[in-house]
């Protein structure tokens, strides 16, 4: 009583598998397609080879004889076998299963209907539910709209048919099966007709409704129907929608319209108001068709030489941590000292090295370059050297650990930028310092890049950015080239300010691109520090920083003597396999190590506006840089099963079952995230808000089965309801409060989805459910993910150190001084064939796929991702700004083509990455091959065409496609489905014509 009923187990003689669509074996509880094995199993069908090839079949991976059921099923707890029905009857259509014979009983109850069928139709790469229907008699009149009210009451969303064709008879097998596959491709929509009588009053509107009614594949569209509500237009629609008009228009539609101005009657008066409205006589496209008829320039051999001597010697300036530790390790194995002083001196000479690497970057900026200076420059030509090799140093340099202390306005005014007094700049993230002018007591967010700079069109474009006294800039923004915010002005979170914009005094805005909104600081009126206090502090900082890191640095001793016991005793080959071993006992410690010491700093946060320098403050500061610390030297361990309870410790309140990845600018003990949530790559939690001399924090909450997507914004004090989703680069719609349960949203500022594209139809267990067997198998798969870059940076290390330990023992100081960038330069190999290595071994060649969160595919696709990651990513950085970047990201399979210009490393599924030649892909741009909306994986491809440009922090989605000299701006979002015109220029979240 109570349980599921169940076919039995596999007769004696006979196995019985369940296997999924590559024929791997599912674990209990997972539907698939059921197998039979074994001695029993008959030689095939009599006289039907036809049907005996079809049906047995050999296992790709023991080569074992099976015969295909075409039956669903999975192995319960028990080993008994549950049936769900013929697999030849249920498709799935955007990841949901679709039962075709209900669909086939419900039409047979309709009036006038005496036969029915439905089929899934493939087209141009989409699936369309289809159905048709045999009327009763030839005089029959088909109630179309009655038909349809009756499917959406009965029957979920996405199995309710796009299209309804009547047909002579349904055509059958021998068997007296339907025949799906002799069904003809559809032709007449089912939608709701009611509205569609008002017919285009202007040339716009015609060719809006020609659009539609073929998207939507009606003879005709009303002006008044509502794209999603009438139509069942969803977010892929809309994007692809919106590539139709551009293409058909030449007109500025942006996905944004479809969703402000759902029905063509507004969405025509929209675009005749705006290009009515239009400034700007001169359109984008020609400049960009200007910029596609010159010739592009290219590195030449000389160029090239030079930056690969650069990267030698650069390679060679990053063992120099080594290279300082090697003289006194040598000298402590010979028994020259003792080890834990020389550990302790080895750690201070390393420790002060950062600070000379910050007064090399700063000389190095006055004496290469001098000043910067406005303008256009070659790409790969000598001011573009010279620029390329002074933002190398200066990302070397460290000097991020600076931002949010009064050290960090000081190093900005020592490059060369004019900052005024009372300033509070929390960003690195700056690149032209000359053009750089802050006024008096502004305030610059975490991670917001005022570069001043941007490779576009073959050229390094350099402008100014202007910013006034008493101005705001939140967290995450980008400002263009040639900007100015004047005195008092704003700028909220998540937002862009184009190149060109002026901000008028007392301006505040939000958005991208920016527009008017009301943006509420911390403190409305300005109190400076005193200098003073901002000295003390500034010590403060960076003492207790330097305390902070010999804390973390002693669990190292233990390792150190454990070495020094394997020299002094010839084990070396055991202490190496003990250190395998006990590997993950030593991530684990640390992990603990850290939460300790996060609760030194400060045992737990609370809300509220505190004094910006305050004790409080410093101690929120090295919390927080602690965080920041952690996220570079545990990064393997985010996106894990093991990543969630660490947050706990740390003081997080993380629902069961939630999923974290690689989230930013977080406070720990002020995140609350709801069962069941989600988190993806690059989300920012909250963070801290400065102004006037004071600081805010908010408690950021996420309500159960909730998702954020990758790069979206919640800023301190916003937060999610229950089911809710916050799209790719998207901010809510308020900084207060939370949204309403069951809502969708985009963009930034965020809008209401009304009608998502959805993908389902996989079970419970496999989504947010896992069976306990699923959870055994993540659980090691994830900690190889965890141990595999773990074990390869000591390997990396260990060979480095003993190559000039060896060369430091036999030839001297000086020639291992001199041998340094060639040992870095194998290193740098070594970690890119490990890299390569496991991902062709592991997953092959990545292929557009469709999956649940619970599977080993998404597993083992995120253990390459981490290694790559932790690995390889950073040897790619080196390299940035140069021809090496490209072939090295093609070892992984990325098809790229010549002369591109790649100064990001964030890839995902590189196969599925095609990009043209003399492409520009700038700062932090990311190109984003699949999505976990619904705890469901899909991958695909994204093409990006000849001498196309994007921009810093912008990102590009899988199924997108930016054709040839087209520009996407910074901080940018092209969606899925998303076309954009060949040299055209578009910018925004999601994109609007620039």
């Amino acid at each position: 009583r109570g349980q599921p009923i169940t076919i039995g187990r596999a007769l004696e003689g006979y196995e019985a598998l369940v296997l999924d669509g590559n024929m791997w074996p599912l674990p209990q509880g997972t539907e698939g397609e059921l197998y039979i094995a074994g001695a029993g199993l008959a030689r095939g069908y009599l006289r039907r080879p036809d049907l005996t090839e079809l049906s047995f079949v050999a296992s790709p991976h023991d080569g074992r004889r099976l015969y295909r059921t075409g039956d669903l099923a999975c192995v319960n707890a028990s080993g008994e076998i549950e049936y769900f029905g013929r697999i030849d009857r249920q498709v799935k259509i955007r990841g949901f299963r679709v039962e075709l014979t209900e669909i086939e009983a419900l039409l047979l109850e309709q009036p006038h209907v005496s036969g029915a069928a439905a089929h899934v139709h493939e087209e141009d790469g989409a699936q369309i539910l289809a159905a048709y229907v045999v009327l009763a008699s030839p005089s029959a009149v088909l109630d179309r709209a009655a038909i349809l009210a009756a499917l959406r009451e009965r029957l979920p969303a996405y199995m309710v048919p796009s299209f309804l064709d009547v047909v002579a008879e349904v055509p059958t097998l021998a068997s007296g099966k339907i025949d799906r596959k002799s069904l003809p491709p559809p032709t007449s929509a089912l939608v709701d007709i009611t509205s569609a009588d008002l017919p285009p009053a202007t040339p716009l509107e015609a060719i809006i409704a020609a659009v539609w009614a073929k998207l939507f594949r009606v003879p005709v569209v009303g002006v008044e129907q509502n794209f999603f509500l009438d139509l069942g237009g969803h977010s892929l629609l809309a994007a692809q929608v919106t590539a139709l008009l551009r293409t058909d228009t030449g007109l500025d539609f942006a996905v944004r319209d479809i969703y402000s101005f759902p029905t063509i009657r507004e969405l025509a008066q929209h675009v005749e108001h705006a290009r009515a409205q239009k400034i700007t006589s001169t359109s984008g496209a020609d400049e960009s068709s200007a910029m596609a008829d010159r010739a592009w320039p290219h590195p030449s051999f000389g160029f090239t030489l030079t930056q690969s001597l650069i990267n030698v010697a650069g390679l060679g300036l990053l063992l120099l941590p080594l290279v300082v530790v090697v003289p006194l390790a040598d000298a402590a194995l010979q028994g020259g000292g003792s080890l834990v002083t020389m550990a302790w001196i080895s750690i201070s000479l390393v420790l002060g090295l950062w600070p000379a690497m910050l007064v090399l970057s700063i000389a190095a900026k006055w004496l290469i370059i001098g000043r910067y200076r406005a303008g256009a420059y070659p790409l790969w030509g000598s001011y573009y050297l010279r620029w390329w090799m002074v933002t190398r140093l200066q990302a070397m340099s460290g000097a991020g650990v600076l931002a949010g202390t009064p050290l960090m306005t000081v190093y900005y005014r020592l490059m060369g930028a004019k900052v005024g007094c009372g300033c509070a700049l929390d960003t690195a993230l700056c690149s032209i310092f000359d053009l750089v002018r802050i006024g008096d007591d502004t305030s610059v967010g975490a991670e917001t890049q005022l570069l001043g700079c941007r490779v576009e069109n073959g050229l390094l474009l350099v402008g100014r950015v202007d910013i006034g006294s008493r101005c705001f800039i939140g967290v995450h923004s980008a400002l263009g080239l040639d900007v100015r915010m004047e005195n008092n002005t704003r700028l909220d979170d998540q937002s862009l300010l184009p190149d060109g914009t002026v901000l008028q005094a007392g301006e505040h805005r939000r958005g991208s691109p920016a527009q008017l909104a009301e943006v509420s600081v911390p403190q409305e009126t300005c109190r400076r520090s005193t200098v003073p206090k901002l000295v003390l502090f500034s010590l403060a900082a960076f003492g207790f920083a330097y305390l902070c890191v010999l804390f973390l640095a002693a669990p190292a001793l233990g390792l150190m003597l454990l070495w020094k016991f394997a020299f002094d005793h010839d084990a070396v080959a055991l202490v190496l396999l003990l250190n395998t071993l006990l590997l993950p006992l030593v991530v684990g410690f640390f992990c603990i190590w850290v939460a300790v010491l996060k609760a030194l700093l400060l045992r737990r946060a609370e809300p509220g506006v505190y004094d910006l320098y305050s004790f409080y403050y410093l101690r929120h500061w090295l919390a927080y840089a602690l965080m920041r610390a952690s996220r570079a030297l545990l990064l393997p361990v985010f996106t894990t099963i093991y990543f969630p309870p660490w947050m706990r410790l740390l003081g997080a309140r993380i629902g069961a079952h939630a999923e974290m990845s690689t989230v930013w600018c977080f406070t720990p003990d002020l995140l609350v995230a709801g069962d069941r949530s989600f988190f993806a790559d690059g989300c920012f939690l909250g963070g801290r808000r400065s102004f006037g001399g004071r600081f805010e924090l908010r408690r950021t909450r996420v309500g159960r089965k909730s998702f954020v997507g990758n790069s979206a914004m919640l800023p301190p004090g916003a937060g999610l309801g229950d089911n809710c989703l916050l799209g790719v680069l998207s901010a809510p719609p308020s900084h207060s409060g939370s949204t309403p349960d069951g809502t969708d949203w985009l963009g930034s500022p965020g809008f209401a989805l009304p009608n998502r594209h959805r993908v389902g139809g996989f079970d419970e267990k496999q989504t947010f459910s896992p069976t306990a067997t699923l959870y055994a198998q993540r659980a090691f798969i994830d900690a190889c993910r965890i141990l595999i870059p773990t074990l390869s940076a000591v390997l990396i290390g260990a060979l480095g150190f003993s190559a000039l330990l060896l060369t430091y023992e036999r030839y001297g100081a000086w020639l291992m001084l001199a041998a340094a960038p060639f040992a870095g330069l194998a290193m740098a190999a070594l970690a890119i064939m490990i890299v390569v290595a496991l991902k062709w071994s592991v997953m092959g060649r990545f292929r557009p796929v469709v999956v649940p969160l619970w599977c080993p595919y998404v597993w083992l696709n995120e253990m390459v991702n981490g290694a790559y990651e932790s690995i390889m990513a950073p040897v790619v950085g080196l390299f940035f700004g140069t021809p090496f970047a490209a072939p090295l990201m093609r070892l992984l399979g990325c098809r790229i083509g010549r002369h591109t210009y790649i100064a990001s490393s964030l890839f995902s599924e590189f196969d599925l990455v095609n990009i043209g030649d003399y492409v520009a892909l700038n700062s932090g741009a990311v190109l984003q091959n699949h999505l976990f909306e619904d705890r469901i994986m899909k991958s695909s491809y994204l093409r990006i065409g000849d001498r196309c440009s994007i921009g810093n922090m912008a990102v590009v989605l899988y199924d997108g496609h930016m054709q040839s000299g087209a520009v996407l701006g910074p901080l940018s979002l092209l969606m899925k489905g998303e076309i954009v015109p060949a040299n055209t220029r578009w910018h925004g979240i999601p994109t609007v014509k620039a």
